[in-house]
């Protein structure tokens, strides 16, 4: 009957290849097929190898604030511009944009012109954007990022299409959701 070392070894090898176990030629793996206790504890500490933690975590869907917006009739432009500098390295994925309209300014559009990591655009070409397609509710909006860390800063630009009426207003937030090393 085998001992329990042995089962053990067994069952991991049905999930481990010789790959897997660390070994870098044939040479690193003779004697394994040994029974004596020496094959044992090698082929052991080989495997515990490719099972080490690592030691850079990644956290999905990190957010990034690039900040609030409000447009009025006493706003002097209509253009506007968000930027975040992340304090971790992180691949931009999704942009969110909440949008609150008072009633008076409901047909008042909101455009995005650009979205730059560094200098590079994160665009596949020019033209503005309807920032509505980036709701917080939007389905399959996502985008393929740059990966942006400290001292590289992300940013935003857009304008909306008319300023609003006396007592109305346009409210912009937006969020950049991406995978962050911690």
């Amino acid at each position: 009957m085998p001992s329990n070392d042995e089962q053990w070894d067994d069952l991991m090898g049905a999930f481990y290849d010789d790959d897997d176990l660390g070994a870098e030629d044939d040479d690193d793996l003779a004697g394994d097929d040994d029974d004596d206790e020496m094959g044992r504890k090698r082929r052991r500490r080989r495997r515990s190898r490719g099972r080490r933690p690592s030691a850079v975590k990644v956290v999905s869907k990190l957010p990034l604030g690039l900040g609030t917006a409000s447009f009025t009739n006493a706003s002097t432009s209509t253009a506007f511009t968000f930027s975040a500098e992340p304090q971790r390295t992180i691949k931009l994925e999704r942009l969110v944009a909440d949008i609150r309209r008072s009633a008076g300014a409901a047909s008042i559009q909101v455009l995005i012109t650009d979205i730059k990591v560094g200098q590079d655009s994160q665009l596949a070409g020019a033209g503005a954007i309807a920032a509505d397609i980036f709701a917080p509710n939007a389905v399959r909006t996502g985008l393929r990022g740059s990966v942006a860390g400290p001292g590289l800063s992300v940013t935003v630009t857009g304008n909306i299409s008319a300023l609003p009426a006396v007592g109305e207003s346009v409210d912009i937030a937006l969020v950049m959701l991406g995978d962050a090393k911690l």
